[in-house]
C-alpha cells in the first residue's frame, strides 16, 4: 500500500481554482487504486471542492473571512500531518514543509510566469523566490507541461531525473450544463485579463471588426470586474461585452454554444481553458507559443500573440466556416481525449515511487 498525503496549503487559500482542482481530481483517481491511500490533511480551509470530501480526511469548511488563510495555516502548523504517510506532496509554497523522516517530498509546479518576469509587480505575493526553493528541496518536482518542466531546468537547476511531466485533465464536458442567459451568439474568453493574459489584443481584434461585433457579444469569464473603458469601447463600436462568473456547469454551457473560445495569453503553465473547450466541443483561436502548441497541436487556430487582425480573421471564419467550425471540433475532441485524470494519477504514482528510492 502506497500511503499519500496532501498538505493544507492551496485549500486554506483557494475556494475555486485550478490548483485546488488537480488535487482534488488526483485524490478522487487515486482512491479508486487499492493499491493506494490518500488523504488531505486540511484541518481548516475554505475550498469549495472539498465539499463531501469526507472519506480523504478534510476538517472543517470556513467561509473567507480576512485572516483565514493565517488561522489555517496555524491550526496546520500546531496539527501536522500525522500517522503513517509514504509520501506527503505539498499543494503550494507559501510554507516550507517540514521533511519527515521515512517520508519522500513532492511539490508540483504548475508554472513560472513570474519567475520569468511576466507577472505584474503589483500582482506578485509572498516570497518570489518560494516556488523554486520548494522545487529544489523536493524529492520529486512534477511539471504540468513540458514547456514548464524546460523553463524549471533552466531556472531552477533542479535535476531532470527528479522531473515528471503530469499534464491536466478536463472533467466538465461530463458535467450537465445549465444555460447562461445571452442574447446573441458570442465568443467566449475565460480566465483573468491583466498584463500577459494579453485581454487588450483580443478587444482591439473585436471592436475592429464591426460586423463582428454588431451580430456577436463578447462573453468574458472571470473572477475580475470589467474595465468600464472597456465597455465602453465595445459599445461604441456596436458591440456587446458580457461579464459573467460562471461556475463548472454554467461554464461547461458557455463553452458548448460558442462560436469559438479566443485565448490570447501570451504565458501559461498549461493552459486549461484551452483543453476544456476542446473537450466540450467549442473551437479554439489561441496565441501561437509552445504551451498552446504542447496542449492543442494541429487542432487549435495558433495566431501571432499581438496580432488583432489575425485574431479577427480567424474568429471570422469561426462565426462564418461551418467547414472550418466542424473540423475543429472533431479535433479538438479527439486531442482531448488524451488528457485524463487516470493517465496524470499514472504517472505521479510513477513519480512518488522515483521519490522513494532516493
Amino acid at each position: 500500500m502506497l500511503r499519500i498525503a496532501f498538505d493544507h496549503q492551496i485549500f486554506a487559500a483557494q475556494t475555486v481554482g485550478g490548483v485546488s482542482r488537480y488535487f482534488v481530481e488526483l485524490a478522487r483517481t487515486f482512491a479508486r487504486d487499492p493499491g493506494v491511500s490518500i488523504r488531505i490533511h486540511a484541518p481548516m480551509h475554505v475550498n469549495r471542492y472539498l465539499a463531501g470530501a469526507d472519506r480523504f480526511g478534510s476538517g472543517a469548511r470556513l467561509w473567507p473571512f480576512p485572516g483565514v488563510t493565517r488561522l489555517s495555516n496555524g491550526v496546520a502548523r500546531i496539527w501536522p500531518v500525522q500517522g503513517p504517510c509514504d509520501v506527503l506532496h505539498q499543494t503550494y509554497y507559501a510554507r516550507p514543509t517540514a521533511r519527515a523522516r521515512g517520508r519522500a517530498l513532492a511539490t508540483t509546479v504548475h508554472d513560472l510566469i513570474a519567475e520569468r518576469g511576466l507577472l505584474d509587480t503589483d500582482a506578485m505575493r509572498g516570497d518570489p523566490h518560494a516556488k523554486l526553493r520548494a522545487a529544489r528541496a523536493a524529492d520529486h518536482v512534477f511539471c504540468v507541461s513540458e514547456c514548464t518542466r524546460q523553463d524549471l531546468l533552466e531556472l531552477g537547476g533542479v535535476d531532470p531525473d527528479r522531473m515528471t511531466v503530469t499534464p491536466h485533465a478536463s472533467t466538465l464536458q461530463a458535467l450537465d450544463p445549465v444555460p447562461v442567459a445571452i442574447d446573441r451568439p458570442y465568443f467566449l474568453h475565460v480566465g483573468r485579463r491583466r498584463g500577459y493574459k494579453n485581454f487588450p489584443t483580443l478587444l482591439d481584434a473585436y471592436c475592429a471588426a464591426r460586423d463582428l461585433a454588431q451580430s456577436h457579444a463578447l462573453v468574458s469569464v472571470t473572477a475580475d470586474a470589467l474595465a468600464p473603458d472597456d465597455r465602453v469601447r465595445v459599445e461604441r463600436a456596436g458591440g456587446r461585452l458580457v461579464h459573467v462568473r460562471a461556475g463548472d456547469r454554467q461554464l461547461a454551457w458557455l463553452y458548448r454554444h460558442a462560436r469559438a473560445l479566443v485565448f490570447p495569453s501570451l504565458a501559461e503553465g498549461f493552459g486549461l481553458p484551452v483543453l476544456e473547450a476542446m473537450a466540450c466541443a467549442c473551437p479554439v483561436i489561441a496565441a501561437d507559443i509552445p504551451v498552446m502548441r504542447e496542449v492543442a497541436g494541429n487542432d487549435a487556430t495558433l495566431v501571432s500573440g499581438n496580432d488583432a487582425g489575425a485574431y479577427a480573421e480567424a474568429m471570422r471564419r469561426a462565426a462564418g466556416d461551418p467547414g472550418w467550425r466542424a473540423t475543429r471540433i472533431a479535433g479538438g475532441l479527439a486531442r482531448s481525449a488524451g488528457f485524463t485524470w487516470a493517465r496524470c494519477a499514472e504517472l505521479t504514482l510513477s513519480g512518488y515511487r522515483l521519490a522513494l528510492q532516493r
